[in-house]
């Protein structure tokens, strides 16, 4: 996995939090995820994430060339 992906999760759920003004720890409390789950995420996504992450990635692709068809 690219290195620059990594946090991408935690990155995606800051950026939707602060667009709609709400706080990490609110949305944590709201999905009953502990706060310091997502600060581990932060760093590096969870093997699990970063693999349907590669699935969402390939789909994605899959779908412009299947678009350009």
């Amino acid at each position: 996995m690219d290195e620059n992906k990594n946090g991408k999760t935690y990155k995606d759920i800051k950026e939707r939090a602060d667009k709609i003004g709400v706080k990490l720890s609110l949305v944590c409390r709201k999905a009953g995820v502990d706060r310091s789950t997502l600060e581990r995420w932060k760093l590096n996504d969870p093997k699990s994430i970063r693999k349907l992450n590669a699935l969402n990635d390939a789909l994605d692709k899959l779908e412009k060339k299947s678009e350009n068809a």
